[in-house]
């Protein structure tokens, strides 16, 4: 039989907000809405895009002004630009703590005002690692991005399409938004075994229209891709900056790819272990040897490049290598039981990316049981899975000079948003038309960048006289750090740590760091070499690096959206399909098992500083300590 059904689609509600900042001048920013009864929800299986946190709508201003067509509902209304402006609500602001009522067929003005909060003289906000249409798998136009970007606050973002080079000044020039962002030409190579390589800036050839001119990287071993990358550059070879995106990233991470284990060997030189797919890819093959127990560093593998991507998308999974007991703890919570020295509270990805400094003595105290307190039990890293920041702190010892980079990796509008995180770079000028691409490259470089989730940290030694990146040099063994945290007012930050050639020696929480006002923590330090005395009593000095870091245990939503639901990573995927084969047991050992960890987390306010190098001894040149053995002892076998 047939049946006659008549739709009836209600008439739809309209929201007008203007967004201008304190002078009365519009201003790019973003407007988020989340429901207070639900009547407006997304159905994602229509189609409607998922937002976490309960928000429905999402909106990118370019100048300011937006016109919303919504359904009838009760709203509450978020205006946000980054991380560097306070954040607007339709309650705190207009005092609507009942909401924003629309009604069928009525209308709403909401005027909102933004207020720059964050002094940022001498940084700009800079996202290198940028996907939109030209990528495989992202559906933004050129143009929406370029929206999103100025919408974020974002200063300078680079075009790293996969395997296409992609120039958007026309676009940003069209669309008027050169006074608010500018943008270069990058790439990343995206390789399906070796890890991925980005670079900028570059040049596009556009006799070449399907890649513009991006490298073939088939059969190329990774210094080929660095070399080729650099060869590309719009400029020369020695002013392009090369980064490895996501190095942890397993499938698509290249120290995962080749097993770098920072926790292995005692030399100057990092230790690769079994690579994850070495018997089906020649330059993964790290041995000539059939001994199992020799390691070698084979010539494919390079750490010829400027910067290392440590903060990528929200994966704070990446970020520091858990401890042993905090996976313990993880895996009971989860499984509802009670184990011995377990709160039987959740671990989240903020305790395991703070480091206070008993979990540092209980870690030297691994090596050194004197350093224990009455009745303390050392505690181990645990390896896997193997933090991004400990790999680099391990390589900074070893004498290597990569630059800490945080890009969003972004692909779409809000699952990873545009800046988030961002790099504040240090610039000699703040006004976006008048950014140079060449020495945003050469800061990047010289390691004078800032990645963050959110907090600037300005840090400078011996009376401001050198800034982040900077080489120091003492002669009465020594150094006056000056640290400098600030964020706007909405956002907290709980503690600032103080890392000295990797280890951290500093905290400050509580009372010393300020929650509701922009600058954070100000404080000047006085720090002596790390050596000690020879038999003779004589001082040893000793050449050191610092690093600051901050955190805040709290929700950074609406400004970023909150992983609600586990992410699906290419890793997952692979490892889950290679576990049901019969595969040959050194396969089966190299992928392994997902290692249980928190990645269901709020975006915290986070961000971490490139190191001060000091030269204590003052003979001319920073000598690295090498592999500090007492930080890095292994956790004591299941068994």
């Amino acid at each position: 039989e047939t049946t006659k059904t008549g739709l009836v689609v209600p008439r739809s509600a309209r929201l007008v907000v203007t967004v201008t900042d304190e002078r009365g001048e519009a201003l790019p920013s973003k407007i988020s809405l989340r429901p207070r009864d639900g009547t407006a929800g997304n159905i994602t299986a229509l189609g409607d895009p998922f937002h976490s946190g309960g928000f429905s709508h999402i909106a990118f201003l370019a100048d300011g002004q937006a016109e919303l067509e919504l359904p009838p509902g009760t709203y509450d209304v978020f205006v946000t630009r980054g991380p560097e402006y306070s954040l607007w609500s339709s309650a705190e602001s207009l005092g609507l703590v009942d909401g924003v009522t629309l009604t069928a067929g009525g209308s709403v003005e909401l005027p909102a005002l933004l207020t720059r909060e964050v002094d940022s003289t001498g940084f700009i906000a800079a996202d290198l690692h940028v996907h939109s249409a030209p990528s495989h798998d992202s559906g933004v136009s050129l143009s929406m991005r370029a929206v999103t970007m100025v919408a974020e606050g974002v200063e300078f973002f680079a075009a790293t399409d996969h395997d296409v080079i992609t120039e958007f000044r026309p676009v940003i020039e069209a669309l008027g938004l050169d006074r608010w962002v500018q943008a270069t030409a990058g790439l990343e190579t995206t390789t399906i075994e070796l890890g991925h390589f980005l670079a900028f800036p570059l040049a596009a050839d556009y006799t070449q229209p399907s890649h513009n001119g991006s490298i073939d990287w088939i059969d190329m071993g990774p210094q080929d891709m660095v070399d080729g990358l650099r060869n590309l550059g719009l400029y020369s070879p020695e002013e392009t900056a090369v980064f490895v995106g996501h190095p942890r990233d397993g499938i698509l991470g290249y120290f995962d790819q080749y097993g770098l284990d920072p926790m292995a060997g005692s030399s100057m030189d990092p230790v690769l272990e079994s690579s994850l797919l070495n018997s089906n890819n020649d330059y993964l093959d790290l041995c000539s040897t059939d001994d199992p127990a020799e390691r070698c560093l084979d010539k494919s593998f390079t750490l010829d490049f400027d910067g290392l991507e440590l903060l990528n998308g929200k994966r704070f999974d990446l970020l520091m290598t858990p401890t042993t007991e905090e996976l313990t703890c993880f895996a009971a919570w989860q499984d509802g039981v009670d184990v011995e020295g377990c709160s039987g509270q959740e671990v989240r990805a903020y305790d395991v990316t703070v480091r206070t400094l008993d979990e540092q003595r209980r870690l030297l105290g691994a090596a050194d049981p004197s350093v224990l307190e009455a009745g303390e039990e050392p505690i181990y890293l645990a390896g896997e899975p193997q933090g991004q920041i400990d790999d680099w702190f391990t390589l900074l010892n070893l004498g290597y000079r990569h630059t800490v980079l945080g890009n969003s990796d972004t692909h779409g509008l809000t699952k990873d948003e545009s800046g988030c995180p961002r790099n504040y770079v240090v610039s000699a000028v703040d006004d976006p038309e008048s950014i140079n691409e060449r020495e945003v490259a050469l800061a990047v470089k010289e390691h004078r960048v800032v990645a963050s989730y959110g907090p600037l940290i300005d840090l400078h030694a011996e009376d401001m006289a050198h800034g982040i990146g900077s080489d120091v040099s003492v002669d009465d063994g020594t150094v006056s750090l000056f640290i400098k945290v600030q964020a706007p007012r909405w956002m907290k930050v709980d503690r600032v740590e103080l890392y000295q050639n990797g280890v951290l020696i500093r905290e400050w929480d509580g009372d010393a760091v300020s929650s509701d006002e922009v600058v954070k923590f100000e404080e000047e330090v006085e720090l002596v070499s790390p050596g000690g005395v020879d038999l003779f009593g004589n001082v040893i000095l000793q050449d050191a690096w610092y690093v600051v870091s901050v955190i805040g245990d709290q929700d950074l939503s609406p400004l970023y959206q909150t992983v609600e639901v586990p992410p699906l990573q290419l890793n997952d995927v692979v490892i889950g399909a290679l576990g049901e084969l019969n595969l040959p047991a050194i396969v089966s050992s190299a992928v392994g098992e997902p290692a249980r960890f928190p990645v269901v987390h709020p975006v915290h306010p986070y961000a971490i500083t490139n190191p001060i190098w000091v030269d204590f001894d003052n003979d001319g040149g920073f000598r690295a300590t090498g592999r500090p053995a007492e930080f890095l002892v292994p956790a004591p076998s299941a068994e």
